[in-house]
């Protein structure tokens, strides 16, 4: 039985080279957000990540194993909410409603994209904008 693999450094997307990966793993915007625990590789070989800090990691990003070895990181399509207003002042307001509340938020082509959850739902729908859901791989704006 060979040994289990642990991922103990993050390399960003863009400093090192995704042919050096020999494996991925698809996680979610809160599965990316992670410094230690079990990971399982698309291909379901299990690994134990052990990051030195929590780390938000990106698609694209790579974790570095203990073997030298580099598992690719991919952002896992979720559901989420897109939402619109035909008053960027409806946006504004709500940009600041929701992340008051510690929700993360992505703005994108002039919309909010937030994880969907029938809280924000109904927030959104108060506040007179536009809800679809749609699933992507959610990837919200830093303030880091």
């Amino acid at each position: 039985m060979a040994a289990m693999r642990w991922a103990t450094d993050l390399k960003l997307r863009g400093t090192w080279s995704l042919a050096a990966a020999n494996a991925k793993v698809s996680l979610d915007h809160r599965g990316r957000r992670r410094q230690r625990g079990a990971l399982t590789t698309d291909s379901g070989e299990e690994l134990v990540l052990d990051l030195p800090r929590a780390i938000p990691m990106a698609d694209g990003d790579g974790l570095k194993c203990n073997d030298g070895t580099y598992v690719l990181v991919r952002a896992k399509a979720e559901p989420c909410f897109r939402l619109t207003a035909d008053d960027p002042a409806v946006l504004l307001r709500l940009s600041w409603a929701i992340g008051r509340r510690g929700v993360a938020i992505a703005v994108v082509d002039g919309a909010l994209i937030v994880p969907a959850d029938p809280a924000i739902a109904d927030i959104a729908g108060a506040s007179g904008a536009a809800i679809d859901a749609i699933d992507l791989a959610f990837e919200p704006d830093s303030a880091e």
